[in-house]
């Protein structure tokens, strides 16, 4: 090895045919080249992020035609803790707005209005009412509604153990809402 590349070698270079030494052009990019890909990748993400804005998300609120109807301490619970996902009286937070939060929530609305929507209870008979029922006790039950990630937004649907059990008693079998909307049909 020639004295030149030994120097280059100790200084952390790669000397030799092709390659440049420590102060080469190569090593300035190696260095550089990390940060690069970085700030390439973030700009990346920035601009989907910016084109996701453009996405249209449905965000309405149909019509109420009739109403789930229970006693008044069952119905505030309900919402509060049920309704932004499973009624036609959803609360829109700002962030509803924006994206990528705008097609999750979009999608969460939409999914718990298929499973369960309080809007249209009344319409449905009542062995449809009486496997809601059974299906909303569950869910209680085992703590699956609402879901977690919606209560740490939403303090407000933090439901006590003693809140669930109200509202679980009011949809057991016994206590489901006949199609008119009242308890124990």
């Amino acid at each position: 090895m020639a004295e030149g590349d030994r120097d280059a070698a100790a200084q952390g270079g790669a000397a030799g045919p092709g390659r440049a030494g420590a102060a080469g052009p190569d090593r300035a990019a190696a260095g550089g080249g990390g940060r690069r890909r970085a700030g390439a990748a973030l700009l990346g993400a920035g601009l989907v992020l910016a084109a996701l804005q453009f996405v249209p998300v449905e965000r309405t609120n149909p019509p109420v035609v009739s109403e789930h109807r229970s006693v008044p301490a069952v119905d505030s619970l309900l919402r509060s803790a049920c309704y932004d996902c499973h009624s036609n009286e959803t609360r829109w937070p700002w962030y509803a707005r924006v994206a990528p939060a705008s097609l999750l929530l979009g999608r969460h609305v939409r999914e718990g209005r298929g499973a369960l929507n309080f809007s249209e209870w009344p319409a449905w008979d009542l062995e449809e009412q009486e496997l809601l029922g059974r299906l909303i006790v569950e869910q209680l039950e085992d703590d699956a509604m609402p879901p977690r990630t919606y209560r740490l937004l939403h303090p407000e649907a933090r439901l006590e153990p003693a809140e669930r059990a109200r509202i679980a008693d009011w949809f057991r079998p016994a206590e489901v809402l006949d199609p008119l909307g009242l308890p124990g049909g």
